[in-house]
């Protein structure tokens, strides 16, 4: 293990590496991080924490605008990539790598790492010393970033938790595809779209179809098989804007909290829309301006503490449009304003949890079928967690 730099001794390394970047871009637009790549200097993790992005530290060197430090010290490991000019972009080597990037060419890393975040030159970067520490600082805009390394940061404390979390980024997401917007035509994706933490993704318009056996969509009537996987995964402070998501909906959208989407269409919502799982962090959920159709159980799934506020949405053909999971006593606040839902068949929000509280204001509705269905509105929700405004 060589021994931790100092930060005058890592701004020398970003000013020498920055200097011999060269001019022309030459690099391919997806680098495969590998712990293997004999390039590849391990760090101590408490250095990484201290030199590369630790206590708000930054790895800018001579004014290198744009360098990126990645941090963990939960493997032990740090990553530093100065970039050449302004706007330049680095790929990620992998775990514990020192690299000079190549300027003018996009990167998207899809491997699995340790957990870290990014540190702008001139932001405040955070080192993580922990395993389990949570994730934050600078927005992220998938240059030098890991996906997998980055929602590794967000695993939570308890051990069963987080080992399902360990699962989900390992077994169920695959290889994943860092990206902050589309180009507005309508295209196949055979990864799930990472998007990093407080960044929006804004598709212009654009429709994604998943292509059914490396997105493992679930085809059959209803559409509920387990273990699809999402089109995008949003870390938190992340927004999704100005996507449709057409046929098969296979598991939509995965917030992990504070999360925003706007004007998102679903033609056919899978398995979920968009949901919140259980070792997700949670917190304020907003969906705006949307619509929802096909949903054969529940359009929006919360199984974490969150404030959800949907407005201006329309959907139809739908189990339910909220389910808070079964079961599980946790806080759940639901705000529904300017809502129109039709072909509702079991309930528009569903909880049998005490600690579920329903606003709504200009709330509309229509189920199937014939009868009085006024009890299965705010289905096993007790009366006085109600309240219209």
């Amino acid at each position: 293990m060589k021994p931790q730099r100092s930060l005058v001794g890592l701004a020398l390394a970003l000013t020498s590496a920055c200097s011999s970047a060269p001019s022309s871009p030459s690099v391919p637009n997806t680098v495969v991080a590998s712990a293997g790549n004999p390039s590849v200097t391990a760090q101590s993790g408490a250095a990484a924490g201290s030199s590369a992005g630790g206590a708000g530290a930054t790895a800018n060197a001579a004014g290198a605008a744009g360098a990126r430090a990645v941090s963990s010290g939960a493997a032990g490991s740090a990553s530093v990539q100065p970039t050449a000019a302004s706007g330049a972009q680095a790929p990620a080597a992998g775990v514990g790598s020192q690299q000079p990037a190549t300027a003018g060419a996009d990167i998207t890393t899809t491997t699995a790492g340790a957990g870290g975040q990014p540190a702008t030159a001139g932001g405040s970067g955070v080192g993580s010393n922990e395993a389990g520490s949570t994730a934050s600082g600078a927005p992220g805009d998938c240059q030098s970033i890991d996906a997998v390394a980055v929602l590794r940061g967000y695993a939570p404390q308890d051990e069963e938790a987080a080992a399902d979390f360990e699962d989900y980024l390992t077994s169920e997401l695959g290889s994943l595809t860092c990206a902050t917007g589309g180009n507005g035509d309508a295209r196949t994706i055979t990864q799930t779209i990472f998007v990093p933490p407080n960044t929006s993704y804004d598709g212009h318009g654009e429709k994604l179809t998943a292509d059914v056996a490396a997105m493992r969509c679930d085809t059959s009537e209803g559409e509920q098989a387990e273990h699809q996987r999402p089109y995008f995964v949003l870390a938190p402070g992340a927004t999704l804007k100005n996507v449709t998501i057409t046929y098969p909906g296979c598991e939509g959208v995965h917030m992990l909290g504070d999360n925003t989407l706007e004007n998102v269409v679903w033609e056919d919502a899978g398995e979920d829309a968009a949901s919140v799982r259980s070792y997700f962090p949670g917190g304020k959920i907003t969906i705006s301006h949307s619509e929802g159709h096909k949903a054969a159980d529940k359009m929006f799934q919360f199984n974490a503490a969150c404030d959800v506020k949907i407005e201006s949405f329309s959907g139809s053909d739908m189990g339910k449009l909220v389910r808070q999971n079964g079961g599980k006593d946790f806080p759940l606040k639901i705000d529904l304003n300017t809502v129109n839902l039709t072909g509702v068949i079991s309930a528009v929000v569903q909880s049998d949890s005490p600690q579920c509280f329903v606003r709504h204001h200009a709330l509309e509705y229509a189920f199937t079928g014939s009868g009085d269905k006024a009890d299965r509105v705010f289905r096993d929700i007790p009366p006085g967690n109600i309240t219209e405004y």
